[in-house]
């Protein structure tokens, strides 16, 4: 059949009205689609971050108040006065402060005040970089939700997993406390189902985002759903995750941190010992040891080989002494960090494994046997001598330096406004906390 020119015309009118129709209603939805996002970062841009100066200003609930105050809490520090209601209030957040002022508490409260108790279904995630790391949050979880319902379920690598998925099943955990392989090993196993999954937060979220589990943590995000609540917790943020958070992070966030010149602890007397060479450290910490009385202390290494022949020479000099490495199996791990809290080590020698979130109440002095040298060593060195002077507590930190350390110091001291002094001759009212 063939048409006339004005029959074709007259069939061709109606599908570019209905076509233009449909591109004005399609124009229409974006204009009302991006007036609703500019209303939603509107609001999220007028929100402040507040200062809680007493945990009952918090509208806590009130088994987790007793919970905080039965830890030993008496009002917040300057972290937990800003980083925990933000988390509360919804919104995702990156919260940087100084090592040992209290971040992981802050983050666990937080959580707990989000979690529905009467659900039965997994809702938070917190993920830490290590093992010793977990076990931490793990504990100070338990403890500040004592007078809560909450169920947490505390697994990493070394833990059997059949006896976690029995675990899930059974128990039917509202909170889960991991490391980055176990949980995705999880994720990609389906022992964990990620529909009702709301918060995610990170601890050492510098070291998450960098090099070394990166690539993990973005494949653990793409799990999540997407309006999962995000949370990340430093003590110092690094460019990796400078980088790396845009991606992540796909809503409008808060931003919670302290300048570079804030960071080095208050109450951390730090000092420097200079030496010719690697070989005069061990005569050195030999005479240091012999002027002062020992209660615990970390002495740093910057690797295992360092650490394992530094315990050997102290060992056989009968100063009794053991090392933790990221090399040891977890059960080795676990037993050296047990017997280091209930005091039976008195000098605990490390690699950077230790350097992040540890806390041991009665270390107060801090040894760089090995001033730290990796790609971040800025960051590392705030994290090694935050383990003496923890939040309230004063401490020391006692650097050796040889030649080849000398820029390094220099650039922590400049990166940090702060000044590490010479040793005095007076070791020991030097070294006394």
């Amino acid at each position: 059949m063939e048409f006339t020119d004005t029959e074709m015309e007259f069939k061709a009118k109606p599908i570019v009205k209905d076509e233009m129709k449909t591109e004005n209603v399609a124009e229409k939805q974006q204009i009302v689609e991006k007036k609703e996002e500019k209303e939603v970062e509107k609001k999220e841009e007028e929100y402040e971050v507040q200062l809680y100066m007493s945990f009952s200003e918090m509208e806590l609930k009130p088994e987790l108040l007793r919970g905080i105050y039965g830890y030993g809490f008496e009002r917040p520090s300057p972290i937990q006065q800003k980083a925990i209601m933000p988390f509360v209030h919804k919104k995702d957040l990156v919260a940087q402060a100084q090592s040992g002022t209290g971040k992981t508490a802050t983050f666990s409260i937080a959580m707990l005040q989000v979690i529905d108790e009467t659900s039965d279904s997994l809702q938070g995630i917190m993920i830490s970089p290590t093992r010793e790391l977990a076990d931490q949050t793990y504990d100070i979880l338990k403890k500040l939700a004592h007078h809560m319902k909450v169920r947490i379920l505390y697994s990493v690598g070394g833990i059997d997993v059949k006896e976690v998925r029995q675990s899930i099943q059974r128990e039917k955990p509202h909170l889960l406390v991991t490391t980055p392989a176990r949980l995705l090993h999880m994720l990609t196993e389906a022992f964990i189902g990620i529909r009702q999954i709301k918060y995610l937060m990170m601890d050492e979220a510098d070291q998450l985002l960098g090099t070394n589990f990166q690539a993990q943590v973005k494949n653990i995000v793409q799990y999540l759903p997407y309006e999962t609540q995000l949370g990340f917790y430093t003590a110092t943020i690094s460019p990796d995750m400078e980088r790396i958070i845009p991606d992540i992070m796909v809503r409008k966030h808060v931003d919670i941190r302290v300048k570079a010149e804030q960071l080095t602890l208050e109450g951390i007397r730090q000092y420097f010992v200079a030496l010719p060479n690697d070989p005069s450290k061990i005569q050195t910490i030999f005479e240091i040891f012999q002027s002062i009385t020992i209660a615990q202390l970390i002495v740093y290494c910057n690797s295992q080989h360092s650490a394992e022949v530094l315990v050997g020479h102290l060992n056989h000099g009968n100063m009794p002494a053991d090392h933790i490495h990221g090399k040891m199996d977890n059960a080795s791990r676990k037993d050296t960090m047990a017997k280091f809290r209930a005091g039976a080590i008195r000098v605990l020698v490390a690699t950077d494994l230790l350097a992040r979130g540890i806390d041991v109440q009665q270390v107060s002095l801090v040894i760089n046997y090995d001033f730290p040298c990796s790609e971040n060593f800025v960051e590392t060195y705030l994290h090694r001598i935050g383990r003496s002077g923890r939040y309230g507590r004063k401490g020391v930190a006692l650097n050796f330096v040889t030649p080849k350390d000398s820029n390094n110091a220099r650039r922590v001291e400049e990166y940090y406004s702060t000044q590490i002094n010479e040793l005095p001759a007076d070791i020991h009212s030097a070294l006394s906390c």
